[in-house]
């Protein structure tokens, strides 16, 4: 294949490349590859330049005039070929001077005046090859790198926002460092250590492409943690960006935890992907797949994502990439090469002229084939497609001449003859023919990246920010400090308006009630967090990642903000000053909701000490700074004086922990439990029995039941909308949903609450009480309603055999009578005791987590992966080969109270070769009876099969510091 050199590795022009065949007839070639002088024609061609020398040496203005009289007789010769009133002009290149624009002011259209304010008119003229100008006023002067990204952030069109996501260890911060032109940022002294990840980080950096997009853009990556203990890093960092680059290692194909991924990024946050092939290399180098199989290894994993983008339903059809419309890349760091078809087809194009790289894209892939010079559909399995023959045949070879030390003699003279080794002539060889990856890669990027407009209406509709008049709206779901806590900053994307530094703005925050809806802080600093630093900024318009400084000591760690007119009223109440509003409306500040975060509930926890008293203060802070900057981490402090501070696994306590004791509280000594687990509770009986309370204000009577675990996992993630707020056909679909699950019309018309949580509750609350059965009691009022409410809460938020949340439970209110002067609390003490009555008497029992595993690893290590799983009360449940490789993907299952240290476990039993990730997976029952009292363990000895709810049940109830034992509850 040629690629624009000729045998010996000469570089050939696209002039000569057009004429070659007419040049070499005329003067002929020796072997060499040059031209010989054969005739008086080439000797009259030398001789002229000789004349021509020597006649500017002697006399410059005959020349000059020489030039001018063949231009005129050339205009008059050619002027016959057009009608009278045109013109003909011919003039000689670079004739201008370099600081004079090309576009004058006074040239500007009369439509384009009426649109821009006169004094503030700006032409910004960008070129590679000098210093920025600026035209203001008809005045050109040159601007610093300060001034020119000033300009570049007000430019919307300019600017870009993208995510890179994906699972652990397919390249995304090898990606991008590589569309960073190999420019690292700076990553953290742990995530250095351990090799991956732990936070998400921002970096904004002005990038220019090859070709379609050579003009400067203001770019935003957000590089993601991709192990699932870190799901909420990933979730809070999706909230940033327009889009996200979805990155799936070439050899691993989509893992079950990338699956997991695309589902949060398509489904829930609904942001175009892009899909990005990593570590092509690794199909050439380490699989040495020949070009045809590794052509069917990449398109299985495009179908891969697209068909699980499938599943999610048709609304997310306009999510599905193909590498036709540029939604899939190719890339390799160890390369050092990024494309796509697009730009991969310009390859060609500038060597054949007439070839259209678009047109030619579009046959680069699917079941194509060049057949002479035309492509045809592929008939038969000896056809090879256009991918295989155009783009990895040359990448092969390319590949295979410089790892065998000949890319010096073959490929290219100005190779590096003697390379450092065979992967650094390798890239060198790639680098030299696909150009610079940075370039390209950012070119194939702004062909497909959205612009800002769309995710910001997004974002407003969901936080439901439906502001009026000038005013800033920004959401920053993510925090961050540094110099051990004493320097906050909240990463902050302004989806409306313009936010300025100084400006006063109000927040609502995931703590906020109707108590306390809001506060208000000053914005003291706003940066940009570049590639070089910290760059300081004046202001951020919308669809702009920034950071800001100033929002005080409050607990919230996901902030919305909002500036300007919306926010004067309240800010001028907040101040107890009486200022006209100017019509301006505070209705939205009722109306907002801060979106929670979709990544599950934390359930791994641990025990923390303080050994020193004196360092409470110090401890108390440190914690409240780590809880903010940490998403998905909490604590809370117990009745015996402890903290537990939950997270979604041990990494992701691990590298909690040690930001506390080697930051934020270095030196202080802690003293630290072993990690335990989160227990809930449900009821094995569908139907219990009928649990009364009677007082002299209230008698409130409940009856327990369970509920399917389909319907407590809809209910749970919000699947099922339970109160719909308007009528008609939501409540319909209400009733049909229900109907699946045992519930007639009457049971979903009647469903109170959700508990403990307002709306995705795991429990339910059901109005059975009839009017014409209450015996001389009225109806209940509304107040009295949401009391017994409050106490359904408080009862399934704490059930009776550990104080955890109860899950898959309905509770039916049938009897219910109130005095008219009860007071509220004697009401909910009341209804809490009475539903606890009834989930005892519908025989309650204790669920634990489970948690799926998935490994990858070489066939002779499944053997020792089951024989630990099954150590662990675990089982595998498939095993999967990976294809084209030599390994296999096993899953499995196992309690997550046995899973800690498993992964060590694993390492050593199968000499490194199986790397278990965890993932939630739901709930299962513990076996055995909690209540059962003839159960006896010794001591030092582990609890079997169904001792083991027992044992749970005791063992929590203890480091809860509530009664040992259950006589109480005993029925």
């Amino acid at each position: 294949m040629n690629f624009g050199y000729d045998e010996n590795g000469n570089r050939e022009d696209v002039s000569q490349s057009e004429s070659g065949s007419s040049t070499s007839r005329e003067y002929g070639s020796d072997q060499g590859g040059r031209s010989v002088n054969d005739g008086s024609s080439n000797n009259s061609l030398a001789s002229g330049r000789d004349d021509a020398y020597s006649s500017s040496d002697n006399d410059g203005d005959s020349v000059h005039h020489g030039r001018r009289k063949e231009n005129e007789e050339s205009t008059s010769e050619s002027s016959g070929d057009f009608s009278d009133d045109v013109e003909l002009v011919i003039g000689e290149v670079a004739n201008q001077p370099i600081d004079e624009p090309l576009v004058d002011r006074r040239d500007i259209l009369s439509t384009a005046k009426s649109r821009m304010d006169p004094a503030r008119g700006k032409f910004l003229l960008e070129d590679r090859r000098v210093h920025p100008l600026l035209t203001e006023g008809g005045k050109r002067e040159k601007i610093s790198s300060r001034d020119f990204l000033d300009l570049l952030r007000g430019a919307p069109s300019r600017q870009r926002t993208a995510a890179v996501v994906g699972h652990l260890h397919h390249g995304k911060t090898s990606l991008l460092s590589l569309l960073l032109g190999g420019r690292a940022y700076r990553q953290r002294e742990d995530e250095i250590e351990r090799g991956i990840s732990l936070k998400s980080s921002v970096v904004t950096e002005v990038v220019a492409g090859a070709h379609y997009h050579q003009t400067s853009h203001l770019v935003t990556f957000v590089d993601t943690p991709g192990h699932p203990d870190f799901a909420a890093e990933t979730a809070a960092a999706l909230r940033l960006v327009d889009a996200a680059l979805f990155c799936v290692d070439a050899a691993e194909s989509l893992t079950a935890n990338g699956a997991r991924l695309l589902r949060q990024v398509v489904l829930q946050e609904s942001i175009p992907i892009v899909l990005v092939i990593t570590k092509i290399d690794r199909l050439i180098m380490d699989l040495k797949l020949p070009p045809l199989d590794a052509y069917r290894k990449i398109r299985m994993t495009v179908d891969a994502v697209n068909n699980e983008i499938s599943s999610f339903g048709s609304v997310c059809s306009p999510f599905l990439v193909s590498p036709l419309n540029g939604t899939v890349c190719f890339t390799s760091s160890k390369l050092s090469c990024f494309f796509t078809l697009e730009t991969f087809a310009l390859k060609y194009s500038s060597k054949y002229p007439s070839v259209d790289p678009i047109t030619l894209s579009q046959q680069l892939w699917g079941q194509v084939t060049l057949k002479g010079s035309k492509f045809t559909r592929i008939t038969n399995f000896r056809e090879r497609p256009t991918f295989v023959t155009l783009v990895l045949e040359p990448l092969y070879k390319v590949v295979a001449h410089s790892l065998n030390g000949k890319g010096y003699k073959v490929l290219s003279g100005k190779l590096n003859p003697l390379p450092r080794g065979p992967i650094a002539a390798a890239r060198e060889a790639v680098e030299f023919f696909f150009g610079d990856p940075a370039a390209e890669g950012i070119d194939a990027l702004l062909n497909v990246l959205p612009t800002t407009e769309n995710r910001s209406a997004w974002l407003q509709t969901r936080y439901r920010l439906q502001v009026e008049g000038e005013s800033a709206v920004a959401v920053a779901p993510v925090l961050r400090s540094q110099n051990q806590g004493e320097e906050n900053f909240a990463i902050t994307r302004v989806s409306h308006g313009v936010l300025r530094r100084g400006s006063k703005v109000v927040v609502v925050d995931e703590h906020s009630s109707d108590a306390e809806p809001f506060y208000t802080f000053t914005v003291e600093n706003m940066f940009l967090k570049m590639v070089d630093g910290l760059v300081d900024v004046d202001s951020a318009c919308a669809g702009q990642v920034v950071l800001l400084s100033g929002f005080g000591e409050r607990a919230g760690s996901h902030l919305v903000m909002v500036s300007g007119t919306a926010a004067d009223p309240l800010l001028w109440e907040d101040n107890n000053a009486s200022v006209p509003t100017n019509g301006a409306s505070t209705a939205w500040i009722n109306n907002v909701q801060v979106l929670p975060l979709k990544c599950g509930n934390p359930f791994v926890h641990v025990g923390l000490e303080l050994q020193d008293p004196s360092k409470a203060a110090q401890l108390q802070r440190s914690l409240q700074v780590l809880i903010r900057t940490t998403p998905g981490l909490d604590a809370h402090k117990e009745e015996t004086g402890e903290y537990t501070i939950t997270g979604y696994g041990e990494l992701h306590l691990d590298t909690a922990l040690h930001e506390l004791r080697c930051g934020l509280c270095k030196g202080v000594k802690l003293a630290l439990s072993q990690p335990f687990v989160s227990f809930s509770e449900t009821v094995l009986e569908k139907d219990g029995v009928l649990a009364l309370t009677s007082s002299n204000w209230a008698q409130i009577g409940f009856t327990s039941g369970s509920i399917p675990s389909q319907l407590t996992e809809s209910i749970e993630y919000e699947r099922i909308d339970l109160f719909p707020s308007d009528g008609g056909e939501s409540v319909v679909k209400l009733w049909t949903s229900l109907r699946q699950y045992d519930m007639d019309a009457l049971d979903a018309r009647n469903i109170v609450a959700a508990g403990p949580h307002m709306t995705k509750g795991p429990s339910l609350l059901i109005n059975d009480t009839l009017e014409d059965e209450q015996e001389e009691s009225a109806a209940l009022t509304e107040k009295q309603l949401q009391a017994i409410t409050a106490g359904f809460r408080s009862a399934v938020a704490a059930g009776p055999l550990t104080g955890d949340v109860v899950r898959g439970a309905a509770l039916r209110l049938v009897f219910a009578h109130v005095e008219p002067g009860a007071r509220d609390a004697a009401v909910v003490a009341g209804a809490r005791a009475a539903a606890k009555q009834a989930l005892l008497g519908a025989h309650p029992r204790l669920l634990e987590p489970l948690l799926a595993v998935d490994i990858m690893c070489p066939p002779d290590s499944v053997e020792k992966v089951a024989e630990v799983l099954q150590m662990r009360r675990g089982s595998i449940l498939s095993e999967e080969p990976i294809a084209a490789t030599t390994f296999v993907c096993v899953r499995g299952m196992v309690p997550a109270i046995d899973s800690f240290g498993l992964e060590t476990q694993l390492r050593v039993a199968t000499l490194g070769e199986a790397l278990p990730l965890f993932a939630f997976n739901g709930w299962d029952i513990v076996p055995g009876d909690p209540f059962d009292t003839t159960i006896h363990i010794g001591p030092l000895q582990p609890a079997r099969g169904y001792q083991l709810a027992r044992d749970f049940t005791l063992k929590t109830r203890f480091r809860k510091g509530l009664p040992p034992l259950l006589a109480e509850f005993q029925v």
